[in-house]
């Protein structure tokens, strides 16, 4: 069941950030600030985004390969980071798993992937909710 406050990200405090990828299980985690304590919401099969009360603090990507990498346009979008995270830490998402943990200076690209991400995965939370109210309405009157 969905909260009903779709939950927000505060840029303002947006300083660090997590970027990591499991290579083995194809998942992808981008952390805020953190990683936190957090809840976490399924916004569909491969998308979850990582919550504390109403802001977003991360998100999972499972999949990563076979659900945004192998589609064209989210392999441009994800090509600048990937880059700046090989270079930063040395390791390329198609041989291992890595863990770049750096500043918004030192990940800038990186760190604005992550907020298109989340701004994405919001978008998908926001039409799962939205499907879900219809549904219970159309229940409620049928009766």
């Amino acid at each position: 069941m969905f909260s009903a406050v779709t939950p927000s990200i505060d840029l303002t405090g947006f300083r660090h950030l997590v970027f990591a990828y499991d290579i083995e299980d194809d998942i992808l985690y981008a952390h805020i600030n953190g990683p936190l304590a957090a809840d976490t919401e399924q916004v569909d099969d491969a998308w979850y985004l990582r919550v504390e009360g109403d802001e977003v603090v991360g998100l999972e990507i499972h999949g990563l390969k076979r659900t945004l990498l192998s589609t064209r346009f989210f392999s441009k979008m994800f090509k600048p980071a990937l880059i700046e995270v090989e270079e930063f830490t040395g390791v390329s998402y198609r041989q291992a798993s890595f863990d770049a943990e750096g500043t918004v200076e030192q990940l800038p690209h990186t760190a604005q992937l992550v907020v298109f991400l989340i701004g994405r995965a919001i978008e998908k939370y926001e039409t799962m909710r939205q499907a879900e109210y219809q549904e219970a309405a159309r229940r409620l009157l049928a009766g």
